[in-house]
């Protein structure tokens, strides 16, 4: 007989598929939130820029802690619901296709991936 098993001390259930539903809609209003306070144009001004403008600009500080904060949310999110390989690059895929869903460019979108994979711990 097989057993199914839900390890309520891990959260970690063999039916992992039905979190996808959760991590969907979380991705979708993170995306969303991100679009309500930083614009397509700003978010890729953003990635254009050089380092040293970035450090200069004020407007760009600004974009940068907005990035860091969503990214902290999405980090959150990730811990509370013990997310695994296929969670995490889940929430990663939707939440792109949902940015470029809101018309941000194919680099800004890039980059933001890129500082999902490189600033967040696995």
């Amino acid at each position: 007989m097989i057993e199914i098993r839900n390890d309520k001390e891990t959260g970690m259930s063999i039916f992992f598929w039905k979190k996808n539903i959760e991590i969907d809609a979380f991705a979708n209003s993170l995306a969303s939130e991100l679009y309500s306070n930083l614009g397509p144009e700003q978010v890729s001004a953003y990635f254009k820029a050089t380092k040293k403008e970035i450090k200069k600009d004020k407007l760009f500080k600004q974009v940068e802690m907005i990035l860091f904060n969503s990214l902290k949310e999405m980090q959150q999110f990730r811990v509370t619901h013990a997310l695994g390989t296929y969670g995490k690059a889940r929430l990663l895929l939707k939440f792109n296709e949902r940015l470029e869903e809101l018309g941000y460019d194919s680099k800004a979108i890039n980059g933001i991936k890129d500082l999902v994979l490189l600033k967040m711990p696995r």
